[in-house]
């Protein structure tokens, strides 16, 4: 295991998964060193494989993102579940997402977001995935919303939650802002919205 990462590839079972996950984190350290888009070359490099065996595990160059994000979205989903039931969903969101983004998350988002931003397809993939509501995070707000995961409730809810997300995190790239902070400006913007909306309204 690469002592870069340690557990943060506990969270994917497969050999593949891993080897996948852990160029994925290896491409997010060289995009926060260098601060610019970075090569396929360059990416694989970093990762220590081929440039035929990056293509074999990442259909694009911009892909290559797409298992860290999936593994930031993992944690979240089990911060969220270790908060306690008698706070507000919005409030175990933020704190479920603060619990994740620290330490080396926390660096690398600041570090990473500016290039993510200046770069369009990286953009992209990045709102794809954070659109994509993972199995677990809908998992936890299903267990605090009494509804299904699969409902349009939970759907709302996370869309709202990761737009207000994004837009900390547009900040934190133009700023330099602490992403935690930024994340609780936007959230009061919602105006008591996820209070409010700890249940789904019955018609």
């Amino acid at each position: 295991m690469d002592s870069r990462f340690g557990s943060r590839l506990s969270f994917v079972s497969t050999d593949v998964a891993k080897a996948k996950l852990r160029a994925s984190l290896a491409a997010i350290d060289l995009l926060c060193t260098s601060g610019r888009d970075e090569t396929v070359k360059a990416l694989a490099h970093a990762a220590g494989i081929s440039e035929s065996t990056f293509y074999r595990y990442f259909a694009t160059r911009e892909d290559v993102l797409r298992p860290a994000l999936q593994q930031l979205k993992d944690e979240f989903a089990n911060q969220v579940d270790g908060q306690p039931f008698d706070i507000s969903l919005g409030e175990a969101l933020y704190r479920g997402w603060t619990a994740t983004v620290k330490g080396v998350w926390h660096q690398q988002l600041q570090a990473t977001m500016p290039v993510v931003i200046s770069s369009p397809v990286l953009m992209s993939v990045w709102t794809q995935e954070m659109r994509t509501h993972g199995r677990l995070v809908r998992q936890s707000v299903a267990l605090r919303s009494d509804t299904s995961p699969d409902s349009e409730w939970v759907t709302l809810v996370l869309t709202v939650f990761f737009a207000m997300v994004d837009l900390a995190l547009a900040e934190v790239a133009s700023t330099g802002e602490d992403p935690n902070r930024a994340l609780r400006r936007k959230l009061a913007l919602a105006h008591g919205w996820f209070e409010q909306a700890q249940r789904p309204m019955v018609l």
